[in-house]
């Protein structure tokens, strides 16, 4: 009796948060103009990150601009110069996109580059990596 008794606590929560999950989309469904026009929208910013040659690529993809952004790069490997950098941008528009080059850095063998972006209000933030190798300020076969 007491495992048949889980059994239905179990079921009943899951239908619970069935139930809470997809209830904004089904009622957002109904022939009311301004509740369809949000269905697809998150009214937030959203960043991703690309490497582009010797920068990187921000696209906001979101709904709405990314305020006091702020890039984070870092070089792990044999780095003499700038291994470590931090740049700043004051917006990125929603469906805009902007390239943050790291200036020179000058290093020798493997490397894996890290990138990390922010903006006011982020919870968590967009990262990207990638690995080359560094010969002086080239950076060879980056992916």
């Amino acid at each position: 009796m007491v495992i048949c008794m889980k059994k239905v606590w179990v079921i009943g929560i899951i239908l619970i948060l069935f139930g809470l999950v997809f209830t904004p989309v089904i009622s957002a469904s109904n022939n009311n103009s301004e509740s369809s026009s949000k269905v697809g929208r998150n009214y937030q910013p959203l960043l991703i990150v690309e490497f582009k040659g010797s920068s990187i690529v921000i696209k906001n993809i979101g709904d709405e601009p990314a305020n006091n952004v702020v890039v984070h790069v870092w070089f792990d490997g044999l780095i003499f110069v700038n291994k470590d950098i931090t740049g700043f941008i004051d917006t990125i528009g929603s469906g805009e996109s902007y390239t943050f080059s790291w200036g020179f850095v000058f290093g020798i063998g493997p490397v894996t580059i890290h990138v990390e972006v922010t903006y006011d209000g982020m919870l968590e933030p967009a990262t990207a990596q990638a690995t080359g190798f560094m010969l002086g300020s080239l950076i060879l076969g980056l992916s």
